[in-house]
């Protein structure tokens, strides 16, 4: 379908266009940003505090997790906490932690009855039964049981290798539970900062949906120029989408086995992060450079010199505004901040959803 005869409709998509455009750049710069900063890393340790906390044995087990030496290495600093924590490497430091309470040392003696052969899942048994009940001890005492269940040999006998592989894998399955709850905050919260971001962004750079729409409904050219964009860089739009919508789609990335080194995999891990960093500062860098180009030749009214204080000051000049005209100035005051509440609210949708519509309705070919 020609959408050009159809000013409408076309200015519609060039407005999308735009949207999407925008969402990415709100998006790469609070990513780059919180990546800097280790936001997720800060939030997931909050979580886990927060659902960890057991008042019943006054232990909060997500601190003595984050001590453990497999997860504190993965750690860049006490102030930029782990953002990636295995199920693996989680799972092997609750198993250590729980079994080394003082709870199970105490009633562990060279009298009382072994379960198993394994030291570690006898301290861990001990652990469950004499600690008080709570989520997470009766959490670990059901997964323990089922481990069991699922590892008896044809003669009623354990199979400890298949118990203590089970036991993983229970825990493995209520972490990863935990990772996606903690994953569904994280994103309400990110979405939340970033509309912030954008009507900030907007009030700046002067993102004004209202204005932008009446720009293109009767500017043909313009409309031209930001298709031709669109089609002419889809591919390295889509690789920004898709990068964009795999951060969004996960909280906490599969780490990889922990190396036994601490102190090299401490130092591997900070120069990594900062290499990510700096690789999403480029790549924003160079993209702002693009869609300040762009905006050059489809003359759109965006940029530092088109935001509202500017504007301001071109249509008042040193001559005091007349009462007659205060009205006016309350109207268009209204239709600015109602331009930046749309462009902060299509930013906060993210690119993702805005590429996603627009290829239904604009295939691009290649």
């Amino acid at each position: 379908m020609n959408f050009d005869s159809i000013p409408f409709l076309s200015a519609l998509l060039a407005v999308g266009i735009v949207w999407m455009l925008f969402a990415l750049i709100c998006s790469m710069i609070y990513d780059a940003s919180t990546s800097w900063l280790s936001e997720k890393g800060k939030f997931m340790k909050k979580q886990l505090f927060n659902q960890l906390h057991d008042k019943a044995n006054g232990i909060n087990w997500a601190s003595l997790v984050y001590m453990h030496s497999s997860v504190e290495m993965l750690s860049r600093s006490e102030n930029k906490p782990a953002g990636e924590i295995s199920n693996a490497t989680f799972t092997k430091a609750l198993i250590d932690v729980v079994s080394d309470t003082h709870a199970a040392k105490m009633q562990q003696t060279e009298n009382t009855p072994q379960r198993y052969n394994n030291p570690l899942l006898n301290r861990l048994y001990t652990a469950v039964h004499q600690l008080e009940p709570g989520n997470l001890v009766g959490m670990l005492k059901a997964a323990l049981s089922n481990a069991e269940a699922a590892s008896m040999n044809p003669d009623n006998t354990i199979n400890e290798a298949k118990l203590y592989l089970a036991l993983h894998a229970n825990i493995d399955d209520w972490y990863e539970g935990l990772q996606k709850r903690i994953g569904v905050w994280y994103k309400k919260k990110t979405r939340q900062r970033i509309f912030w971001l954008a009507l900030i962004l907007a009030i700046i750079v002067n993102v004004d949906s209202v204005q932008l729409f009446d720009l293109l409904k009767g500017n043909e050219n313009t409309r031209k120029a930001i298709f031709s964009h669109y089609e002419n860089n889809s591919t390295n739009i889509e690789r920004l989408v898709e990068q964009q919508r795999k951060t969004d789609s996960t909280l906490i990335a599969q780490g990889s086995a922990t190396p036994d080194n601490a102190d090299s995999d401490k130092a591997k891990v900070d120069t990594v992060a900062m290499a990510k960093t700096q690789e999403k500062l480029d790549s924003l860098t160079f993209y702002l450079k693009e869609m300040d180009s762009l905006a050059k030749t489809a003359e759109l009214p965006v940029g530092f010199s088109y935001n509202l204080m500017s504007e301001i000051g071109k249509n008042t000049g040193a001559k005091p505004i007349e009462k007659k005209s205060v009205w006016v100035w309350i109207i268009y005051l209204l239709t600015k901040l109602i331009g930046y509440l749309l462009s902060a609210f299509a930013g906060s949708l993210g690119a993702p959803f805005w590429f996603d519509l627009l290829k239904k309705v604009l295939p691009v070919k290649r």
